[in-house]
């Protein structure tokens, strides 16, 4: 399993099944301007995700290869 992660072979991003969202959507996400309240809430609706979700793309801590 090291040798599989630290060789960048398990599927991430796209290529993993559990993904909900598509590259072009996390460039989408990260480019959306707001910081007002309720706006990751609004954005998490509109892809159909959760606000901790689009707070974790926004902030690089997940997806971190797009």
């Amino acid at each position: 399993m090291d040798d599989m992660i630290s060789k960048l072979r398990q599927p991430h991003g796209e290529r993993n099944g559990h993904a909900k969202l598509t590259v072009k959507q996390i460039r989408e996400i990260r480019a959306a301007k707001g910081d007002y309240r309720g706006f990751q809430t609004e954005l998490a609706a509109q892809y159909g995700v959760t606000p901790s979700l689009v707070s974790m793309i926004r902030s690089g801590r997940i997806w971190k290869h797009v």
